[in-house]
């Protein structure tokens, strides 16, 4: 990410101290919370004031994530890397377009489905494949995508 130029950018008017910070990847705290949902689930630390600490974490989590997550849209959008999105996001591409699909020619074919029902791992659940084989199966194509991009990127 570092030689596409895609991190934080260090505004003039900060401290110079953070200069060295400049174009570093930005969603590093998600690692932080994922490893401490973890820690909490793995020894069952379920009582009220870890619980409270770990809502908050979230909530700051998720105010970071937003963050830093527009400005890498931006940046992908500065740069055309938008295409990206759509490679990385594949398996959600076609939940939606399946939906949209389903939706469109239930309307349009007076109530005739393409799919035997939407979302499309719901059309193969009801076709007789196991969940388990569908989400495995919906993992290992993510994962190949994610791939793909990140070596595309790097």
């Amino acid at each position: 990410m570092r030689k596409k130029h895609i991190g934080q950018e260090i505004r003039d008017d900060g401290p110079k101290s953070h200069y060295s910070k400049a174009g570093t990847p930005t969603m590093g705290g998600i690692i932080f919370i994922i490893s401490t949902l973890i820690t909490v689930i793995v020894f069952r630390l379920f009582n009220s004031e870890v619980l409270l600490a770990i809502y908050g974490m979230i909530a700051f989590g998720a105010i970071g994530f937003i963050d830093d997550f527009m400005k890498l849209v931006m940046i992908m959008a500065m740069y055309g890397l938008s295409l990206y999105l759509i490679i990385l996001g594949f398996v959600y591409m076609i939940e939606v377009l399946s939906v949209i699909i389903q939706m469109t020619s239930y309307k349009l074919r007076n109530k005739k489905r393409v799919f035997l029902m939407s979302p499309i791992h719901h059309h193969y659940e009801l076709k007789g494949y196991k969940e388990q084989k569908i989400v495995s199966t919906f993992m290992v194509v993510s994962v190949i995508t994610s791939l793909i991009t990140l070596l595309d990127i790097l």
